[in-house]
This record gives structure tokens, sequence and C-alpha cells, in this order.
């Protein structure tokens, strides 16, 4: 049996229309850079008059990163404690 070529036989479909899903991305912070570890040791060797370099090295290290970590804020606020 041949088709017909009424307008019931092929629906009409216009162009699709392509949506791309957005996510809002957390701005990535900077690498932090062998110079600003380092003079960050330096800072805390010249505070604690002198020390292990190692360890002033990697508490610089640590506190850099720290610093670029967003810290969460709670809301304070609703049922009031009974007193």
């Amino acid at each position: 049996m041949p088709r017909s070529k009424g307008t019931d036989a092929v629906p009409k479909v216009g162009p699709r229309l392509v949506t791309k899903s957005v996510r809002e991305k957390s701005p990535q912070p900077a690498p932090i850079s062998h110079d600003q570890i380092a003079f960050r040791a330096y800072e805390l060797f010249l505070q604690e008059g002198g020390g292990d370099e190692v360890a002033h090295w990697l508490r610089a290290e640590r506190e850099l990163v720290e610093a670029q970590i967003p810290v969460p804020v709670r809301k304070v606020g609703g049922a009031r404690a009974k007193g």
C-alpha cells in the first residue's frame, strides 16, 4: 500500500532549539605561587627567630591555601530558645 503525501503522513517539525545547560561556577582561586609560599615562610622564620625551614614552608603553604577557601556563612535566627 503506497503512502499518501497528505499532511497526515509526516508531521512537520521545525528546527530544533538546542539549549545548553549553564551552571554557575564559583570562581576558582588563582594557584598559589612558589614565591608566595617562600615569602610567607620567610615571614614565619623572622617571627620565630629561626627554626625548621620545612615546617615554615608547610605552615606557609597551609595558611595560604586556607585563606583561599571560602567559609560558608550560617544564617542565625529563626526560633528562639525558651527560657
